[in-house]
């Protein structure tokens, strides 16, 4: 589900368990948690489709369940494990930590959003509400619009802030908006084909097919493909990836941490 490269390690979270290999021959180092209430388990449910995630917060591998962060050395070790308050995906930002899940709207409806949480989750400030509808929504839009698996990056909190623009929003360390990335993208029309395709998905995936008649009456389809799929910051660059493809090749816009573009080429990627 999550593969992350660290030191001369390759660590990958596939449900509740966490596998660590070795970077240079691949070989298996060890293989740690399961799901579970007990201590060194993860509170994890299959069946509801909400993931784990997983970190490194300075040495600590940090693996973030349902009201619960446990942390690990680089082996996989045990150390510690904290409670925490609120039902979000947690992400360390220096001393503090950012937390992404459910969070409440100008309706006292529940969307995705971002929360800023102190040292030990002391406080709960939310930065960002995105307008994606969760727990019994009114509205399920596709495609829907994406956010980066971890959105820290050197003290800073990148957002894709807008489903019809490209603009990325920067919140600084105190939850403040430091800066937007804005940047002109053409608009790419959805073909006819993507509806009958997304409901095909929905009838046959094992995680969705109960549910197909109830997403079927709520599902809406954009006339255009949000300008941004997926964003990942790494090695002092923004990687975006946007809908735009030749063949099976998708498009990926490289640019600095202010928005700048640096290039742009194209990767294999799947479909969903």
């Amino acid at each position: 589900s999550i593969l992350l490269i660290k030191y001369d390690r390759i660590y990958v979270l596939e449900h509740a368990s966490v596998f660590v290999f070795s970077l240079k021959d691949g070989k298996l180092i060890k293989k740690f948690g399961k799901a579970g209430e007990g201590p060194q388990e993860f509170k994890y449910n299959e069946s509801n489709g909400k993931p784990l995630s997983m970190c490194f917060q300075k040495d600590q591998l940090m693996v973030s369940s349902d009201h619960r962060v446990s942390f690990f050395d680089r082996d996989g070790n045990f150390i510690r494990e904290e409670k925490v308050p609120v039902d979000r995906l947690i992400f360390p930002m220096g001393e503090k930590y950012v937390g992404v899940g459910l969070v409440s709207g100008k309706d006292n409806r529940q969307y995705l959003g971002f929360s800023l949480h102190g040292k030990n989750f002391s406080s709960d400030k939310t930065i960002f509400v995105s307008d994606m509808e969760l727990n019994n929504p009114r509205k399920f839009v596709l495609p829907v619009t994406s956010f980066t698996y971890n959105p820290v990056y050197k003290n800073k909190v990148y957002i894709n802030a807008n489903s019809n623009d490209f603009i990325i929003d920067v919140y600084d360390a105190e939850g403040k908006k430091a800066y937007v990335i804005e940047k002109k993208y053409p608009k790419l029309k959805i073909g006819s084909e993507f509806l009958k395709e997304a409901l095909e998905f929905f009838k046959t995936h094992p995680r969705f097919k109960r549910s197909y008649e109830f997403i079927k009456q709520i599902l809406s389809i954009r006339k255009h493909f949000p300008p941004i799929r997926d964003l990942q910051m790494s090695d002092n660059a923004i990687y975006a990836i946007t809908f735009k493809r030749k063949g099976e090749l998708w498009e990926c816009i490289k640019l600095d941490l202010k928005g700048k573009e640096l290039g742009k080429t194209f990767i294999p990627l799947n479909t969903y």
